[in-house]
């Protein structure tokens, strides 16, 4: 899997400018880091058969490609990754139940749009915009 980001991540860094009125194709990388707090889980499926949990806190970090379409409006594609575990506690139909500690990988793929506003002459850059994906559990 890393490879095949890498490669991606490569391509699109490398990758022939294309020109056109509406695509200057002007690229920048964004690197992104954040913290996550734990969240639990839980499945009450079945009666007397079911599992609780959380899974823990953990670094949040990745990468970001943007293409400048227009002036200050670029279309971005994103790779997020967080490395955690998941201690949950199972419920088998009576008093026994099982512990696990499971190896968790969260893997955010994205692609959206955003928009920069900066003052003429100013270093600071803001922004907003609006991403869509897929999350891969592992």
């Amino acid at each position: 899997m890393k490879k095949i980001i890498t490669l991606l991540l490569v391509a699109f860094v490398f990758m022939p400018d294309l020109s056109a009125q509406s695509f200057t194709a002007n690229k920048r990388i964004t690197l992104y880091g954040s913290y996550t707090f734990d969240d639990s889980v839980d499945s009450y499926y079945d009666f007397g058969n079911y599992y609780q949990g959380k899974i823990n806190d953990g670094m949040l970090y990745g990468v970001g490609l943007e293409f400048e379409f227009r002036p200050s409006a670029f279309i971005e594609i994103s790779y997020l990754r967080e490395t955690t575990t998941a201690p949950i506690q199972y419920y088998t139909g009576g008093i026994f139940s099982q512990y696990s500690n499971f190896d968790v990988a969260l893997n955010y793929v994205m692609l959206g749009v955003n928009q920069s506003f900066r003052k003429s002459g100013s270093m600071v850059e803001g922004f907003g915009g609006f991403s869509l994906g897929m999350a891969l559990v592992v």
